[in-house]
């Protein structure tokens, strides 16, 4: 016994085969063939225009039906619930991180400059006059 359904999604298209193959009773009277869950990623509604439906039964011969238009509404998008992240707090490491790189270069080239005069000052008072570049 085999269940196959099959599901194609396009823009706006949703073509569902479903069908059941070997030796499986087949439906009879009313009942349910299939299942469509929609997953969404944003709240709204959308209309369900159900046109060329067809059913064929095991002998290949086509059953008349009716199919009915419907709406789908999503109320809560996958994912859970919606929170407006506050920027700050996410940026707030980075910020830090950039801070103490600018302290850095800024106590480093003070340093530097300090050694650099020091240097001279040693270089003038033995009386050669060196300048380091």
């Amino acid at each position: 016994m085999a269940i196959t359904t099959a599901i194609t999604i396009t823009i706006t298209m949703i073509m569902i085969t479903y069908s059941q193959v070997g030796d499986v009773p087949g439906m009879s009277e009313g009942g349910t063939l299939t299942n469509v869950k929609f997953y969404a990623e944003n709240e709204g509604e959308s209309i369900l225009d159900l046109y060329d439906t067809i059913l064929i039964n095991s002998q290949e011969l086509f059953i008349i039906h009716s199919a009915n238009d419907g709406t789908v509404t999503i109320t809560n998008p996958v994912g859970g619930i919606w929170i407006t992240p506050n920027k700050l707090e996410l940026l707030a490491p980075y910020i830090e991180l950039a801070s103490a790189i600018s302290i850095a270069a800024v106590v480093t080239a003070i340093l530097v400059k300090r050694k650099k005069k020091q240097e001279e000052a040693i270089t003038e008072r033995k009386g050669e006059r060196v300048r380091v570049n």
